[in-house]
């Protein structure tokens, strides 16, 4: 199954299950991309 198709499940059938794939999936990589951003007074996890 491609991400293309687990997006449409999670979105068309509301499966938390596969949303929650994604959101594992790509946590660390959303995180490196997040690093190389700077905000004043934020946290890590408000980027």
């Amino acid at each position: 199954m491609t991400d293309e198709d687990i997006v449409f499940d999670a979105k068309e059938n509301n499966n938390t299950a596969a949303l929650e794939y994604l959101i594992n999936k790509y946590r660390n990589f959303v995180r490196a991309k997040a690093r190389s951003y700077f905000l004043i007074g934020a946290d890590r996890e408000d980027i």
